[in-house]
């Protein structure tokens, strides 16, 4: 392979790695904030959606991944690497939300707070992501 090619591809992989450990991190930093409100349905949701250890392994498994010259690992990174921005997009909002609701202090014990379709959300994004980790690892194994 041409060693031009050769060095952009290593740069865009680098590229890919750095923005996904970027966003994990802004992930569990979101969820640990997330974590400081008065909101058991939340709390409660998020840990059993586990998306804190997931980012944990995923920022594992990409910092030992040595195949990274496959095409079909790249391919799985990518799809890693949408998921996880989808994911902090999700969060993000839902954290703004929260940021909002709890500095209205008025009336705040009968404001609505429906942040269902943002857990809906998070449900199917967690989903995808545990099947792109799962498709991750199972080609990763075979290179």
């Amino acid at each position: 392979m041409d060693p031009v090619i050769l060095t952009l591809s290593n740069m865009m992989i680098s590229n890919t790695l750095s923005n996904m450990l970027h966003n994990i991190r802004d992930i569990t930093k979101c969820l640990k904030n997330m974590n400081t409100y008065d909101s058991e349905k939340i709390t409660n949701h998020l840990e059993m959606l586990d998306i804190y250890a997931t980012m944990a392994v995923i920022e594992n498994l990409l910092k030992t991944n040595n195949n990274e010259h496959n095409e079909t690992i790249k391919i799985c990174m990518n799809n890693l690497r949408e998921i996880i921005n989808d994911i902090l997009v999700e969060i993000k909002e839902l954290n703004k939300i929260l940021n909002y609701n709890n500095s209205l202090w008025f009336l705040q014990a009968y404001r609505s707070k429906n942040y269902d379709r943002h857990m809906n959300t998070l449900d199917i994004l967690k989903k995808k992501m545990d099947n792109r980790i799962e498709l991750f690892i199972k080609v990763k194994s075979l290179y």
